[in-house]
């Protein structure tokens, strides 16, 4: 077997060898660079290229679905995966495998029901997580929350992106291939405060003595979602129940999008109908004042 194919890491090919290939030739790389940077590269980060087996994208793919993802995101994160990793058989730093590619399925496109938490459910979640003893992984839960980011915008979140006269925690490249901020209201601010006089490297949510940041949510999420009564919330969910309460209050479907940071409005507008709520009890209005007149 040739030496090169097992002294490279899956996260050293993809800066040093892929990006760099496609960003002249793809229309589209910062996508990839997105999607490498947010979902691949946490998972694999410690794997070599070689070591990257089917099995490893199932298990990819369930974590994902765990996360609240949809399968239509997770199949494109699957489609990336196996174009870099026949790349990788293509120009010589691993070895051509047939079956990887084709055992490395896609999942059926069946859209789940997104969930939104009460604001008892929220509460309740809220008090429990500030008991959890794991206070960076709770605490990063909870901002999920607090602030309707993406929990990858989180993950790689440094101190450096945090802006205090603002109020704002910059997203180097987002979802959409470009930066934008994050807006923290009072609560948000409180926890990163807390967790600024425990600092021990530039990366925000890290464990101590460590220089990466944390990687994995899953095993704390399913402790906490048990332990709430909240099962069949996902991660996911806390973004749409962030959405969810802005409505409720009367804001504006532009204002979500911006605090969400959709880069298309169309995509805000799958909470239009928790809008029309709010605009049928408005209407309801006029009726009232009239019928009160009347009596």
């Amino acid at each position: 077997m040739n030496q090169k194919y097992i002294d490279i890491s899956f996260v050293d090919f993809c800066h040093d060898h892929y990006l760099p290939y496609v960003k002249p030739r793809k229309r589209s790389w910062q996508t990839d660079d997105s999607l490498i940077s947010n979902h691949l590269v946490p998972f694999f980060l410690y794997r070599n290229l070689d070591e990257i087996e089917v099995k490893d994208v199932m298990m990819f793919q369930n974590q994902k679905l765990t996360e609240g993802y949809q399968p239509s995101s997770i199949n494109r994160m699957t489609v990336l995966l196996k174009f870099i990793i026949n790349c990788s058989m293509r120009w010589g730093w691993r070895e051509r495998d047939r079956d990887w590619a084709e055992g490395a399925s896609e999942l059926k496109n069946v859209r789940s029901r997104e969930r939104f938490l009460s604001p008892d459910e929220a509460v309740r979640l809220i008090q429990y997580l500030h008991k959890v003893p794991d206070r960076i992984a709770a605490s990063l839960i909870e901002l999920l929350l607090l602030t309707g980011a993406r929990k990858s915008e989180l993950l790689f979140a440094r101190w450096e992106y945090l802006d205090w006269d603002f109020q704002t925690l910059i997203v180097p490249l987002s979802k959409s291939g470009s930066s934008r901020h994050i807006f923290l209201g009072a609560g948000a601010l409180k926890i990163f405060k807390k967790l600024q006089s425990c600092a021990g490297n530039n990366f925000i949510f890290s464990r101590q003595n460590r220089f990466e940041p944390i990687t994995n949510l899953t095993t704390v999420w399913m402790k906490v979602r048990k332990a709430t009564g909240l099962d069949t919330v996902r991660l996911h969910d806390l973004r749409h129940s962030y959405a969810s309460f802005l409505v409720a209050e009367g804001r504006s479907l532009f204002e979500v999008q911006k605090l969400l940071g959709h880069a298309n409005s169309q995509t805000t507008m799958k909470y239009a109908h928790l809008s029309n709520r709010q605009l049928l009890a408005a209407a309801d209005v006029v009726s009232e004042t009239l019928e009160k007149a009347s009596s």
